[in-house]
């Protein structure tokens, strides 16, 4: 974890960060560490000023370690208090230069992009304060990243905070809350003798860290492979993807290859570990989750996109088809999920945005095959009409299935692991589970680029090795 020394290397760490983007962008400024009061009584330049003022007890953690001592009120694991930071960084100088506004923008930009403290710059910053007074400093080491966060004040709260100051006048000033610094206590707790039948049957000697992911952008494909940078990797470590657990194979004590797998949905998914240990009596394996996470942008992928016109089942007598275009996203559209097509006209920047043709259908059965009644009867909820000629088609041990209306000509595939069920429409015999149809705009005839975009996450676009212009996928409109 980290000991007293902790909070202080915070503010040095935060000090040298602020340091070295003034010195890039603005030279000449400085960043300083005293009270409010004593800059606006005797600073004539410009710079920022960062200043420590409030100290809160993190509501996640604050009673993570308890109980610390035994019975006959000895230390039996070394106390451990988390704690939450607030600094009030206020900026000045020449107000007619707008030398305050440069400069809250300079570190409003930096905590937003480098929103973590990194181990090397807390390294930096501690062998760099004069007379070593950070010698010893362990806070790169802790396994919970310290994340700093802008707060949101308001006028009332800003009075508040500078009547602190007071007579201080006001300078422009703005809140970063730095979370959760961890301190234990410098104390040697008392080691019992092992027990004779242990229920934990193989124990960690170090927990494993996860540091980086490699790509952090991955293109989805099955079984692809990522590799986990970090430390006290093990055989017993394992690699969890937004909770499920992924086959990961042991590279080095530093370095983990990890397949992706099945089931995970496109977007940000969240990379964490766990430890595999033994416990019980008899043993049996148990997933440990460790602390910490990273962000993997798994990107999706628009399988064969072609373009047709079909009509409308929700129509009674349509006069026209719509414009439609079929794609096989991979991986499948989970329920819920956000899906949108994004065309581009090749040689054109603006880009038009089509939703996938789905409506909430109502649920007509919670197991089992539902009844041809059932069916009708809920899709005419939605306002579609089937005729008496109905096909159902079910995978064994699935509970979606496709439906065909061979009076109409219509295909549906209905997702039945949600609640409600998910209806999808406007497909054909010939497309796979999973195809979705987007009902796209009036749009010029001509070749137009396909990405699909999933909770936010767009599928990437193949360029011409010569020009470095845009190629693919296509689908062409007509």
């Amino acid at each position: 974890m980290s000991n007293y020394l902790a909070i202080a290397s915070v503010t040095a760490t935060l000090q040298q960060m602020l340091s070295a983007a003034l010195e890039e962008k603005l030279p000449g400024a400085e960043v300083t560490i005293t009270r409010p009061e004593v800059v606006g009584a005797a600073s004539t330049g410009a710079g920022i000023n960062l200043y420590l003022f409030q100290v809160l007890p993190n509501a996640a953690l604050r009673n993570h370690d308890l109980p610390s001592r035994s019975a006959a009120g000895e230390f039996i694991d070394r106390p451990q208090a988390a704690v939450n930071l607030n600094y009030l960084l206020t900026c000045y100088g020449k107000e007619e230069r707008l030398e305050p506004e440069r400069l809250l923008g300079i570190a409003v930009t930096l905590f937003h992009t480098y929103p973590i403290l990194n181990r090397e710059e807390i390294a930096q910053a501690v062998n760099a304060i004069p007379g070593h007074l950070l010698a010893g400093s362990d806070l790169a080491l802790q396994p919970e990243a310290v994340r700093i966060t802008q707060q949101a004040l308001t006028l009332e709260d800003l009075h508040k905070l500078w009547s602190i100051f007071s007579p201080v006048p006001y300078r422009l000033s703005t809140v970063f809350e730095l979370a959760v610094v961890l301190l234990d206590a410098d104390v040697h707790p008392a080691r019992p003798l092992p027990v004779t039948r242990p229920l934990l049957t193989a124990g960690r000697l170090a927990h494993p860290v996860l540091e980086a992911i490699a790509p952090a952008r991955l293109t989805y494909a099955p079984g692809a492979v990522f590799h986990a940078a970090g430390r006290n990797f093990s055989a017993s470590t394992a690699v969890l993807i937004d909770g499920a657990v992924a086959r990961a194979r042991l590279v080095s004590p530093t370095s983990l290859e990890v397949a992706l797998p099945e089931g995970v949905r496109a977007g940000v998914r969240q990379v964490g570990l766990a430890s595999n240990v033994q416990l019980g009596m008899p043993p049996a394996a148990h997933a440990i989750p460790e602390t910490g996470s990273l962000p993997l942008l798994l990107l999706p992928v628009a399988g064969r996109p072609r373009f047709v016109r079909d009509t409308d089942p929700r129509e009674a007598h349509p006069r026209k088809k719509l414009a439609l275009v079929r794609l096989l996203p991979q991986p499948p559209a989970g329920p819920g999920q956000r899906v949108e097509l994004v065309l581009n006209r090749l040689g054109d920047a603006a880009g038009a945005v089509a939703s996938p043709l789905s409506m909430a259908l109502p649920v007509v059965t919670r197991s089992g095959r539902p009844a041809a009644d059932d069916l009708r009867r809920a899709f005419q909820a939605v306002g579609i009409t089937l005729s008496q000629r109905l096909r159902l088609q079910q995978p064994r041990g699935s509970a979606n299935f496709r439906l065909t209306d061979e009076s109409t000509g219509h295909v549906y595939f209905v997702r039945a692991d949600a609640d409600p069920w998910m209806l999808y429409f406007c497909l054909a015999e010939s497309d796979e589970p999973g195809t979705l149809a987007f009902a796209i705009p009036s749009l010029p005839k001509g070749d137009y680029l396909v990405r699909l975009r999933m909770d936010g996450v767009e599928s990437q676009l193949t360029a011409d090795p010569v020009t470095g212009e845009y190629s693919g996928p296509l689908v062409a409109i007509s």
